[in-house]
């Protein structure tokens, strides 16, 4: 629910991960996966598996084409490149640490790389992720709130960095605590003449830094992390950004999510999500909590409706058709708003849709997934790598 320089690298953090999970020989979970916490780690835990592999490489490097099409950056195409590696006193049915790196050229002219890298000691217990990424990244602002013109956006382009670190322990099976800290610089390099974001009275619209550090706590169920049949991911985490520490803006953010998955009978599932993230604070917009995209309400532009605080909720039912071809139907709701009372039961904005997956590696039920998703104002068609959750 994250946009700007802080979500670049939890969205390219996200497809990297996701492209270094092919790179990886067949593998099944365990219990004591650790699950990353703040911007590297949340969402790549989230597209990775745990590896039990029979008489591995220890170390291996592999080359990965890379395609994906949101309505956000159209058709995407570009390359990455895997290092897996154990270290050398890790038992070989241990999960294998990774590097790499991706680099992507969109239809709509957006420039992302990003590099980062996910290494495990301790029987698996311990996990230190870390991740940078730069993005130049053409886009459309619709205002802030929950009751913007559907007819009105306006476009700016985006120049981004940021780096982040995260580490993670579990404490007992299946729970894990950690913490860690960002850095995101943002500059608005084009904006149209007399629009909102020209006036620089929208927070972050003459860009800036931001620096912070957070915390958080997970429970993890689930038996399986690319296509979980059984359990839940349940986090909630808090994150603090101060002048302090060196950035432009001060401002916090806590965050709750909560997933679990209800099996319905062989490889089929309905899997229900719900969230909220209340920020505080001098926010400035490229970070606030966002509805849309690929990931919260697809059928939305991503970042159709932002605000310090959002709720959201979606379930999806997953099954599979004919040997590898499966299929998916979906709905979501959401809300955002600037303070708590902004917040209620009668705001809420809807989506829905249906999609095919075809099975990429069956141990990791790793699929590729088409989606189009459909809300109040806006559809569009989403192709990528893995579950939305």
């Amino acid at each position: 629910m994250h946009h700007g320089p802080e979500a670049s690298m939890l969205r390219f953090q996200t497809l990297l991960i996701s492209i270094l999970l092919l790179a990886t020989p067949a593998m099944g979970q365990e219990d004591d996966l650790p699950e990353n916490t703040g911007i590297t780690a949340e969402t790549a835990a989230d597209a990775t598996a745990h590896a039990t592999i029979e008489e591995p490489p220890r170390n291996y490097f592999i080359p990965i084409p890379v395609i994906y099409y949101t309505p956000e950056t159209k058709l995407a195409l570009g390359v990455s490149a895997a290092y897996i590696y154990r270290t050398g006193d890790a038992d070989p049915s241990s999960r294998p640490s990774t590097l790499g790196g991706i680099g992507i050229y969109t239809t709509k002219s957006q420039i992302l790389f990003a590099v980062g890298g996910e290494h495990y000691w301790d029987q698996d217990r311990q996990k230190l992720a870390g991740g940078l990424s730069y993005q130049k990244f053409p886009n459309d602002f619709f205002g802030l709130g929950n009751d913007t013109d559907p007819d009105f956006s306006e476009g700016y382009t985006d120049e981004s960095s940021g780096i982040g670190i995260d580490y993670l322990r579990q404490l007992w099976p299946r729970i894990h605590f950690g913490g860690g800290v960002t850095l995101g610089n943002s500059s608005i390099t084009e904006t149209s003449d007399g629009d909102l974001l020209e006036s620089g009275l929208v927070p972050g619209s003459k860009g800036g830094v931001v620096t912070g550090a957070g915390l958080a706590a997970n429970y993890d169920s689930r038996e399986n992390v690319g296509y979980p049949l059984r359990g839940g991911f349940h986090q909630v985490s808090w994150r603090l950004y101060s002048d302090a520490l060196g950035g432009d803006f001060n401002l916090n953010s806590t965050s709750l999510d909560l997933r679990q998955y209800l099996h319905l009978g062989g490889k089929s599932v309905l899997a229900l999500r719900g969230m909220g993230i209340m920020g505080g604070g001098n926010m400035p917009f490229q970070i606030m909590p966002a509805l849309g995209g690929d990931s919260l309400m697809r059928g939305y532009f991503a970042g159709r409706f932002r605000e310090r605080k959002a709720v959201a909720a979606q379930a999806e039912a997953r099954f599979y058709i004919w040997k590898r071809l499966g299929g998916a139907v979906f709905g979501a709701m959401g809300q955002v708003g600037q303070d708590y009372g902004d917040l209620a039961a009668s705001r809420f904005h809807y989506s829905g849709g249906a999609g095919l997956r075809i099975l990429l590696i069956e141990q990791e039920g790793m699929n590729l997934r088409m989606d189009f998703g459909f809300g109040e104002d806006q559809s569009g068609f989403y192709l990528g790598f893995g579950e939305v959750f």
